[in-house]
């Protein structure tokens, strides 16, 4: 959901940050940061949730 406010909101930004940094997505950005804890939990209806908190 983020990942998808963020493009509507700031479309030349995400285009630019794709080029610069090779993500397709917000989850791959937060990953090649490094700034954050991910965990991918299971949802109960079979799909998941990606959750992140700032490391410390």
């Amino acid at each position: 959901m983020a990942g998808l406010q963020i493009r509507q909101n700031l479309p030349e930004e995400t285009e630019q940050l794709k080029k610069q940094v090779g993500c397709k997505t917000l989850k791959e950005l937060i990953l090649v940061s490094e700034l954050f804890d991910i965990i991918d939990e299971p949802t109960e209806k079979g799909g998941i949730r990606v959750l992140y908190r700032p490391k410390i």
